[in-house]
């Protein structure tokens, strides 16, 4: 035991004053890294999927994925336009789920097989007379929204099995229901579910009325909905940086030092966006706070390190001492805390659903380079800052009666 510690001082001795030896060389090759992933990160796109939030190894998604093609996909929006005073047969109704219905038909993403309303040709009614059997669609082709057209289709709504399918069982609205395309089997392009919830958004600003109601629900909306909620989670970070900032300077007394632990943490946050899309991840709206995780580890980890090297300044050690102090001292517990935070996000990656295996790959990549950012930048950073009286004065003042067991 005593000669293995014996050989973990060395290795840290070793590497701290390797680090401290060449910091100009290091602090230049860090910068170019986080200029060119910072870029990355800028052009990183966010990337949701219906199917990267299923398990598509199960046996019955498997199954699933076989027949879609067949019977349709669960990738479904519906739309539901309800009449606010009353029922559904008048002519603002019918003209409103007409024009609804012919959008929807012609949406990118949208496949228009399996489009269903009461105005597409795979919704009919099947009667008994003496002739027969007898059907047809319960909207005829050449239908004008007049009163007598309307009682007409109102006689083949009843013949129909449509009420409580396609049209309410109170009668007060009828559905347009379509699946999606994932991905376009013509230009192999992914479906953008911004651009499409967009398009919904328009279809219910435009129909929408004192006497119509626009309803819409399905994984498009929805998405929709997250990612104009994760455009705002910018400005949550920039309120959080703020708070960490003000807080970071009353507890390390200095401006210097406050900034050097915020320019680390958002150098981690960086590289991991960089990195993630260079390696062909997106960054799904689910996991749009892993960032804020990746921040308070890093502003975790660097406090320690600033900590550390504040109590060498005190003592009277120049930054370049104290720093090479915090690195010795701190590189070897820091990067194994590190290492294992990184193993226990990637564990998440062995769930076999995509986007939860992304998230984990995400997290773990942004622990995983503050081995770098944290333990190996921070010091260099903190061996160039120095102190003023005033300065070193809050520090002797703030290690007093402090375990320096750090």
């Amino acid at each position: 035991m005593k000669h293995e510690s014996n050989l973990v001082h060395k290795i840290s001795d070793y590497l701290a004053n390797s680090l401290l030896n060449h910091r100009l060389v290091l602090l230049t090759v860090g910068t170019l890294l986080t200029v060119f992933l910072a870029y990355q990160g800028l052009n990183q796109q966010l990337s949701p999927g219906f199917d990267k939030a299923i398990p598509l190894s199960h046996p019955y998604m498997e199954t699933f994925i076989d027949h879609r093609d067949e019977f349709g996909g669960a990738n479904r929006v519906t739309i539901f336009i309800e009449n606010r005073n009353g029922d559904m047969f008048n002519a603002e109704f019918f003209n409103v789920l007409e024009e609804i219905t012919s959008e929807v038909l012609v949406m990118d993403g949208v496949d228009a097989r399996t489009v269903t309303s009461l105005f597409t040709p795979n919704v009919n009614y099947v009667a008994v007379s003496e002739e027969g059997f007898t059907g047809s669609k319960i909207v005829p082709a050449d239908f004008i929204a007049t009163p007598e057209r309307i009682d007409e289709v109102k006689n083949n709504l009843f013949k129909s099995t449509e009420i409580g399918k396609t049209v309410a069982k109170d009668l007060s609205g009828a559905l347009v229901i379509a699946d999606l395309v994932e991905i376009d089997p013509v230009t192999k392009q992914k479906i953008d579910y911004e651009l499409f919830a967009d398009k919904l958004n328009k279809i219910r600003d435009t129909y929408q009325s004192d006497s119509t109601a626009i309803h819409i629900i399905g994984f498009a909306p929805f998405i929709g909905d997250v990612i104009n909620g994760a455009e705002g989670v910018i400005g949550f970070f920039i309120i959080t940086l703020v708070i960490t900032f003000v807080l970071l300077i009353f507890f390390a007394g200095s401006i210097k030092l406050a900034i050097a632990v915020i320019i680390t943490a958002l150098v981690s946050v960086s590289w991991q966006l960089g990195i993630v899309k260079i390696l062909g991840y997106g960054v799904d709206p689910m996991s749009i706070l892993v960032p804020f995780l990746i921040l308070a580890i890093g502003v975790s980890h660097a406090i320690q390190m600033t900590n550390v090297w504040k109590l060498g300044v005190a003592k009277g050690d120049s930054s370049v001492e104290s720093a090479r102090q915090a690195f010795y001292k701190l590189f070897i517990p820091g990067a194994t805390a590190l290492i294992s935070d990184a193993v226990g996000f990637g564990v998440i990656v062995l769930i076999d659903i995509p986007i939860i295996r992304e998230l984990g790959i995400i997290a773990s990549i942004g622990v995983a380079v503050m081995l770098l950012t944290n333990k190996i930048m921070l010091p260099i950073l903190l061996s160039y800052i120095t102190l003023n009286e005033n300065e070193i004065k809050r520090a002797e003042n703030a290690v007093k009666g402090t375990d320096h067991a750090f």
